[in-house]
């Protein structure tokens, strides 16, 4: 399978209807903005900016919170990536945003084997037993495979589970609207 085969499951788009994608990765010490090329079935990349973020006020991180607190000022996130998409002319106005651990809770788990119409419900419903976050207020993605048990050659399913507030995507799609940019996909 080719690296953008990849990619296109793992974001769960698909990479025919956005054949160009700038890359923002945002932590709490610096934004980066990639764009890459398709290169012979591989990827080349064009250019990489990378710009701190600058002094974040102490009481702005809360990660309880999933430090939601740090995109409601936009001097912290969204003014280093106008400055640097407005310092270069770039092929495409389609992003998409990466953001950082302190963002977001990844977890992976073990399941019993079951169904596959059945994992919509019971998937979240484990993963409450690992993640300490109201879902209402959140965000989430899973991928699951299969896999058999080493010692007992039972079948059962692994989970990479990943959880982000939904205040922070909102503030993600408002911000990139604000300066012209089509929100595409948001990784955790």
């Amino acid at each position: 399978m080719s690296i953008l085969k990849k990619l296109d499951t793992i974001l769960g788009i698909k990479r025919f209807d956005y054949r160009e994608c700038l890359g923002i990765y945002i932590s709490l010490t610096d934004v980066y903005v990639a764009q890459i090329t398709e290169k012979s079935g591989g990827i080349d990349v064009d250019s990489l900016i990378k710009l701190p973020v600058g002094d974040i006020h102490p009481g702005i991180l809360k990660p309880a919170e999933l430090n939601e607190s740090f995109f409601s000022n936009p001097k912290y996130w969204l003014d280093p990536i106008k400055k640097i998409i407005d310092s270069k002319k770039w092929n495409t106005k389609n992003v998409v945003i990466s953001l950082a651990p302190n963002f977001s809770i990844h977890r992976h788990f073990v399941m019993q084997d079951m169904p596959r119409h059945y994992w919509k419900q019971a998937v979240p419903l484990q993963a409450r037993k690992y993640i300490h976050y109201p879902f209402e207020r959140g965000v989430y993605d899973y991928y699951v495979y299969p896999f058999f048990a080493s010692l007992t050659k039972a079948k059962r399913l692994g989970v990479v589970f990943s959880l982000t507030s939904s205040r922070i995507v909102a503030v993600l799609e408002a911000g990139m609207k604000n300066i012209g940019l089509n929100l595409v996909a948001v990784e955790t």
